[in-house]
């Protein structure tokens, strides 16, 4: 059941002559009129502090429509018995909260609430009631501040925006909360991958959309950003260029940078320091001994070997690698500086490709990165990644790295596991955790490069949340999201951010508060077993189904049509069974959602989910169709033309669902980056700069340049 443009319309102009529904209809206006707030803030307010009180002032207005007055704690507070006062702070910058430990209403101290916890207390004091939200360092401070909204305001703080509800006052009850996270590091990664349109793609953005990333991290209270897990290491700007001056800047050197290197020098700057003063370390993430492509050609000299990204890597047996990298690595970090996490996160050697027969594992050239990084920064604390840890990339057994790991490296140099979940021990077995006791932190996929529909990849909720439980149960001391597709899976960035602070909650219990944050009270019912249809209506895994646009792009059909294997039919069937099964799922929850259409009427993420649905419903009629003019190829030609027709107006539906989303065309790529400054070839050759990712995933990406090569492909698997 797809819903035309027109429909959809018709549907939004009557829900909108629905009475506007409130949470708090009933209420007497009078008790609003009769209240007041005022926000106490310390005289001497670190700037966390202080944002976080402008953050309270500003959502708590936009909830309650009433004024929330700054009062310094050095003012004299009027005695008005309906006033409701905030106090925010530390005992150090906030007088109030340093009489209030001291009568022991409070305990801050440090066993309690560690560097970033924060308590959140209502006492009543003179007749009035007082509501605490105070930490022992100012960034716990600010943190119970974003609590507070989204606990008990239901503020909903989401990777691809926020939903604030209207009420009438602003809870005020009994409050009794002491927060401490459980991980020290809960980091957020976006990948700067080639094949994204601007929506998706943080290598185009502008800063404006670098800081509503930044903004979101703060307020959903993580505290490391790793930048940048790239792919030739345009991403650091000119640092090349100035560490190694020998290096020309012409059309050569110029030519797979998408900006101008020195504006993303300072775009990065920006970045950095934005982030370092919403409480945010940056976390480098590097890769052994990764150059770009046309430093080879510059140094001739050298042993190099070839990566997968179309960039080289110095072979680390020669005694000048360790010396390039240093210079490159220390311009890099000379450039954006340190901040007091001195955390770096490492690929050890050759990513994605065989060893070379120098290091049968990657431990001696870890070894050497982490020479190179004391002698940069001897504060450094480095992290070793383990996706390349195998013979290839996905390989399981990886004792032998494990065995040299231990021999070679010193003791403060951690783990970070890339997606992994368990290795194989020396002994053979397989156990989570097992890189105990060094340090160690988990980092788990949001998305991948198949993942679409963009929202709701086939990495699983559910298995997200075991992979961090698990890592919490197992000692680390962080957990990390990476979204390949940046900002497209809400839920996921929700839920891992949660997790940092609670891993031993319910799943339940998190899955439910972000439905209720996203949809609201009323709707969360509806919404939560709808959510759920959509989830087991996604694809399970990347090679269940095809994940690009244009649906039946499914290679692996297509070579067994060409083969004429004698089982062909019967693996038809088979995987028509598997998509009848998910389309019911996709059409029950579109069912489910529509029935909230009254009370989701000013809610975009609720317009943002219809769309989703109706691509899903018309993808899943699509590979239906194809493969069923496949079945009925031999036998029934005329009606295999029939079914192939259907899968070919479901295509032209998907098409009409991006027709009018910018965000997904190349050509409104500067209308979107303003101020970008996008280098002149890459506008005109975006398609074609990264040749490696256009020839082995050419549809990848939803492009609305992309669908006239969709359609040529579908017409061209015609049976």
């Amino acid at each position: 059941m797809n819903i035309s443009a027109e429909e959809y319309e018709m549907t939004s102009m009557l829900v909108a002559r629905l009475p506007k529904w409130s949470p708090c209809r009933g209420r007497r206006r009078g008790d609003m009129e009769r209240r007041s707030y005022a926000l106490v803030i310390g005289c001497e307010a670190s700037p966390l502090e202080r944002l976080g009180a402008d953050e309270l002032k500003a959502y708590g207005e936009r909830i309650t429509d009433i004024p929330i007055r700054l009062v310094k704690d050095d003012e004299a507070i009027l005695n008005r018995k309906k006033d409701r006062i905030f106090v925010l702070g530390t005992a150090e910058s906030n007088r109030l909260i340093a009489e209030f430990e001291q009568k022991g209403v409070v305990d801050l101290s440090e066993s309690v609430l560690g560097e970033q916890g924060f308590r959140i207390k209502t006492i009543e004091e003179d007749g009035r009631k007082w509501l605490l939200l105070c930490g022992r360092k100012p960034i716990g401070a600010m943190y119970a501040v974003y609590h507070y909204l989204e606990t008990y305001c239901g503020v909903g703080f989401f990777v691809d925006g926020e939903r604030i509800p209207q009420q009438e006052a602003l809870p005020f009850g009994e409050i009794d909360d002491q927060v401490k996270p459980h991980f020290e590091h809960r980091g957020y990664l976006v990948h700067p991958n080639w094949t994204r349109p601007y929506v998706h793609c943080c290598r185009l953005w502008s800063f404006a959309d670098w800081k509503r990333l930044i903004d979101w991290m703060r307020r959903k209270r993580l505290n490391r950003l790793m930048c940048f897990h790239d792919e030739g290491t345009y991403m650091w700007g000119d640092a090349i260029f100035r560490a190694f001056p020998e290096i020309p800047k012409n059309s050569e050197t110029l030519e797979k940078f998408v900006v101008d290197p020195e504006y993303r020098t300072e775009l990065n700057q920006r970045i950095f320091q934005y982030a370092r003063e919403n409480g945010i370390s940056v976390v480098y993430n590097f890769i052994y001994s990764e150059l770009p492509d046309f430093f080879q050609r510059v140094h001739p000299e050298w042993t190099y070997h070839q990566l997968q990204m179309e960039d080289v890597g110095i072979c680390a047996s020669q005694p000048e690698c360790k010396k390039v990298m240093r210079r490159f690595w220390g311009k890099i970090i000379e450039t954006y500086g340190v901040d007091d996490s001195h955390l770096y996160v490492v690929c050890a050697y050759q990513h994605e490709v065989e060893r070379c027969p120098h290091f049968p594992t990657s431990a001696p050239v870890a070894r050497q990165a982490y020479e190179v990084l004391k002698e940069i920064d001897p504060k450094a604390q480095m992290f070793v990644e383990t996706w390349c840890w195998g013979r290839y990339w996905l390989e399981r057994d990886t004792s032998g790295e494990w065995r040299d790991f231990q021999a070679l490296m010193p003791e403060d140099v951690g783990v970070l596991d890339w997606d992994s979940e368990f290795s194989a021990t020396p002994d053979g077995e397989k156990e989570f955790g097992w890189y105990r006791p060094r340090p160690w932190m988990q980092l788990k996929h949001l998305s991948m490069e198949t993942s679409y529909p963009p929202l709701y990849s086939h990495i699983k909720p559910q298995d997200l949340y075991r992979s961090f439980r698990q890592a919490a149960d197992h000692g680390a001391r962080g957990i990390w999201a990476f979204d390949i597709v940046a900002r497209s899976h809400p839920m996921l960035s929700d839920l891992s951010a949660e997790m940092g602070w609670h891993p031993h909650q319910s799943f339940e219990t998190l899955y439910r508060g972000y439905v209720r944050r996203r949809y609201g009270t009323i709707s969360a019912d509806r919404m939560e077993q709808s959510i759920e249809m959509y989830i087991q209506a996604v694809d399970s895994g990347i090679r269940l189904v095809a994940a690009e646009t244009c649906f039946p792009a499914e290679s692996e059909l297509f070579e067994k049509v060409h083969r004429s294997e004698e089982h062909l039919k019967d693996w038809i069937e088979k995987r028509l069974q598997d998509f009848q099964s998910k389309y019911k799922c996709a059409l029950r929850a579109q069912e489910l959602a529509l029935q909230e259409a009254a009370n989701q009427r000013n809610n975009p993420f609720y317009g943002l989910y219809l769309w989703e649905l109706n691509y899903l419903v018309a993808r899943w009629e699509g590979c239906i169709a194809f493969y069923r003019a496949y079945r009925y190829a031999q036998a029934d030609h005329e009606q295999a033309k029939t079914y192939f027709q259907e899968a070919v107006e479901q295509f032209y539906r998907i098409k009409d669902l991006f027709r009018d989303r910018p965000e997904y065309s190349m050509a409104k790529l500067e209308e979107l980056g303003q101020g970008v400054k996008y280098l002149p070839h890459f506008v005109k050759n975006w398609d074609t700069i990264r040749r490696r990712w256009v020839d082995i995933r050419p549809y990848y990406d939803v492009v609305w340049e992309h669908f006239d090569r969709y359609e040529a492909l579908l017409r061209r698997m015609a049976p």
